[in-house]
């Protein structure tokens, strides 16, 4: 609250200076002040927007552009200010320690996930490829059941910050789209996510053909399903 309440002081100050500005109407200048303070909730809104076009809330590293963009604005107004008032470094450096601790932790967690992620998409394509190669025939369909196993520093880490659980991606998520395109850059060949082809009741009478500590595949007619085993 206090960082929006400097970063309007600043806006604030730009808006008198264009305001008190010579050789410009007032018409001309009622309009730019308005949209100087306006600024901030475009920049937010642009950003929430960016969100709502997603098909699952999960916050990507590209679709986090947005509020890369919303924070150097902030961090632009805070610099004018510091300008004006020299006292106001103090919040720079706060603003900045913050955002580089935020992005270190944000970014070791992709990581561990992503580690995490490959291994389990790894185990996938060797078991797909084994069945394949027994049954002589290809299977370019699969379902998934359930959601890939998280990390356990993304386990850790959302006891004490949930919003994390949705800031991480893990693409082998039951219906979503990303899951078979995430599978497929394993496989020469492409895989195909068929949603809604099965739930946990309707492999009760399947009889697994591979199976780890991750996940169970079940066969059925050309389509292979995957249940994951993390709760």
């Amino acid at each position: 609250m206090l960082l929006l309440l400097v970063v309007y002081g600043a806006l604030g100050h730009i808006s008198w200076v264009v305001w008190t500005g010579r050789g410009t109407s007032i018409p001309i200048k009622l309009v730019s002040v308005i949209f100087i303070l306006m600024v901030p909730f475009l920049l937010l809104g642009a950003t929430i927007f960016t969100l709502t076009l997603l098909k699952e809330p999960v916050v990507a590293p590209r679709v986090m552009i947005s509020f890369t963009v919303f924070a150097l604005f902030m961090g632009l107004m805070l610099y004018h200010v510091s300008e004006i008032k020299k006292g106001f470094y103090f919040l720079l450096v706060v603003s900045l320690a913050c955002t580089l601790s935020f992005s270190s932790y944000y970014g070791m967690l992709l990581k561990q996930q992503d580690k995490i992620n490959t291994q389990v998409a790894t185990y996938l394509v060797y078991d797909i490829n084994q069945i394949e190669t027994q049954k002589g025939k290809k299977f370019n369909e699969v379902t998934f059941i359930g959601t890939s196993p998280e990390s356990q520093a993304l386990i850790l880490a959302k006891k004490k910050r949930p919003l994390f659980s949705r800031l991480i991606p893990i693409y082998m998520n039951n219906n979503w789209y990303w899951g078979g395109q995430y599978l497929s850059c394993f496989r020469t060949s492409t895989v195909k996510l068929k949603s809604g082809g099965a739930d946990a009741a309707a492999i009760q009478a399947l009889t697994p053909v591979r199976s780890n500590e991750f996940y169970k595949l079940y066969e059925k007619d050309n389509n292979l399903i995957i249940q994951y085993l993390s709760e």
